[in-house]
């Protein structure tokens, strides 16, 4: 897998991103508010495993309720 190329390509689509790995594997990182459009990229170069898309929005949101109470 060429991951220079696809490093370039998705640190384009948001912010904090982390792509490493090898030929073989490769594992992402990245802050975007269209994670689809990073997947789709990425199904490309293979089967995508162990996905984790949570919502940072959602997260702030839910800590601050917790807070107020």
């Amino acid at each position: 897998m060429p991951l220079s190329e696809i490093r370039d390509c998705i640190t384009d689509m948001g912010e904090s991103v982390l792509v490493v790995g090898d030929e073989s594997l490769i594992r992402v990182h990245i802050h975007t508010h269209n994670p689809e459009q990073v997947m789709e990229y990425a199904r490309h170069f293979g089967k995508l495993t162990d996905i984790i898309s949570d919502s940072m929005d959602d997260q702030v949101n839910k800590e601050r309720m917790r807070q107020e109470k």
